[in-house]
């Protein structure tokens, strides 16, 4: 057992000048009633980068910074926690090991809250997601800055501003949806049936959001994306996928099927980064087709590969651009977008081991051929 680690008590210590002011943080705090306080000295971390993201935590007493290293391993400070705030969420939204470390400034009273509490605070008041996507924003903002003020020291100022606007651009989409979701969720006279979508739909959204948090943050570093490697049932992957996927495009008019059904093998993936890469085609294929259109998902395999194919009825990709969108900023002249989404795709199936392409057929839509290996 920690030796700092001391039980609950009625008597918290007075807090800072957020006082948990948040209704996350507040909800945060009535679960603390059957958890542990662990005083943290001077200099000690809280949580390391690459710990496991088993719980979160609310700052009672003292201050936290938050580091990150960057491409030199110098570690930079991208936040700094008060008592009577929360931290160590983002490991909990994308199932990811943390993508950061918590350092005590002073000596300082943390309270631990584990996963699994979180998880079931979500599920029983999905309004309070958008709470915590707000404050979420908030961060991201504060990093971005940084991040910024980093690329003026290397003269990248142009390029790393053109990409922040652009991702501020992405992130109003899903926490728009949060928003939208959470105001119907309040209405109590909303069917069972309905609810349970709509909370479906606050999660996923939030994930997305950590999710494209962390890839900002990785190409900011220069690192490869982190990747959780489970094996996995394809068939049930799919289908509960491409179901979650028709609803959450149903808006955009973007009609998701199935060529032939997904075969019935075992692959080791990371489920989420894999799920965030068929979003970011998923996406383009939504904004080639601004009146709407189709996107459909075929799969092969072989001995030592499984391939799986997602096709558009869109118009397109000429041949000469084929290799060009994989690479980093290239948005096949949309007006808005990072044009990172691809070079994240590349990225992702890389770190799996495999490969995707995309492929030319006069007179079709976007094809892209993604390759994982068997038996891993």
């Amino acid at each position: 057992m920690d030796p700092t680690a001391t039980a609950p008590s009625p008597g918290r210590p007075a807090t800072g000048p957020k006082l948990f002011s948040s209704l996350f943080a507040k909800e945060l705090l009535k679960l603390q009633k059957t958890g542990l306080l662990r005083r943290v000295p001077a200099g000690a971390a809280v949580f390391s980068e690459g710990d496991p993201g088993d719980g979160m935590y609310l700052l009672e007493r003292g201050a936290v910074t938050i580091t990150t290293s960057f491409e030199t391993g110098r570690g930079r400070i991208i936040n700094r926690i008060e008592a009577g705030d929360y931290f160590g969420e983002m490991a909990l939204l994308d199932d990811g090991p943390r993508s950061a470390t918590a350092t005590a400034e002073v000596e300082s009273l943390v309270s631990f809250v584990p996963k699994a509490d979180v998880l079931q605070l979500i599920r029983n008041s999905p309004t309070i997601v958008f709470d915590m996507m707000r404050e979420f924003s908030l961060r991201i903002r504060a990093t971005n800055r940084q991040v910024v003020d980093e690329a003026i020291s290397k003269e990248r100022f142009d390029i790393l501003g053109r990409f922040s606007f652009s991702f501020a651009h992405d992130l109003k989409n899903p926490l728009a949806g949060i928003s939208m979701a959470a105001e119907l969720l309040a209405d109590e006279s909303i069917p069972a049936d309905l609810r349970k979508t709509l909370s479906g739909q606050l999660v996923r959204q939030a994930r997305r959001v950590a999710m494209m948090t962390e890839e900002m943050l990785a190409i900011s570093r220069g690192t490869k994306p982190s990747i959780n490697l489970q094996p996995v049932d394809l068939t049930q992957f799919m289908i509960r996928k491409i179901e979650e996927f028709r609803i959450d495009f149903r808006s955009r008019r973007l009609e998701i099927s199935t060529e032939n059904l997904p075969p019935n093998v075992s692959v080791v993936i990371d489920a989420t980064r894999i799920e965030q890469l068929f979003l970011n085609l998923l996406h383009n294929s939504a904004d080639a087709m601004a009146e709407g259109g189709r996107a459909w998902f075929r799969f092969e395999t072989g001995d030592s590969c499984l391939a799986i194919e997602l096709e558009d009825s869109g118009p397109g990709i000429s041949r000469e651009r084929i290799e060009q969108v994989f690479e980093p900023f290239f948005t096949l002249g949309k007006a808005k977008g990072t044009g990172l989404g691809l070079s994240i795709c590349r990225r992702v199936m890389e770190a799996h081991g495999g490969s995707i392409r995309a492929i030319f057929q006069q007179g079709r839509g976007a094809i892209f051929r993604m390759e994982f290996p068997l038996g891993r």
